[in-house]
């Protein structure tokens, strides 16, 4: 099975949060579910060319379907005070994702960081090696 990119872990992330179905926020970014479906597979990104309309549009749709409890959660992980700025912080939030999992396909052509070791993870002879 393939590694989802950080753009759809946190697509579906938002999603779950909202309990908001893949249909639904098909009609608010005026694409057909199947392209829901691979943005949180990881199999798709949004379209470059109106990837920010495409982003802002998923903002939108999650804070619209948020409940109290989950609106307290993402208020939360955000560490926001006011909803007002919710949709603002996904928006940057998903922007974010979705230029680094861009820049890994033009610098590395793969959507998933590698997996990197880091020194302290290393045994004695690894690191020799």
């Amino acid at each position: 099975m393939k590694d989802k990119n950080r753009f759809s872990i946190l697509l579906e992330h938002l999603m779950a949060i909202a309990e908001l179905k893949n249909s639904i926020l098909a009609k608010a970014v005026q694409y057909d579910d199947s392209y829901i479906s691979k943005w949180i597979s990881g199999k798709l990104l949004p379209t470059e060319k109106n990837h920010e309309n495409t982003l802002q549009a998923i903002s939108h749709c999650i804070v619209e379907a948020l409940s109290e409890e989950s609106t307290a959660q993402l208020l939360q992980e955000y560490q926001l005070q006011d909803i007002n700025d919710l949709e603002t912080a996904i928006y940057d939030n998903l922007e974010s994702e979705y230029m680094y999992v861009k820049e890994l396909q033009n610098s590395t052509g793969t959507e998933v960081a590698p997996k990197i070791s880091y020194y302290p993870e290393l045994t004695l002879d690894q690191f020799i090696f």
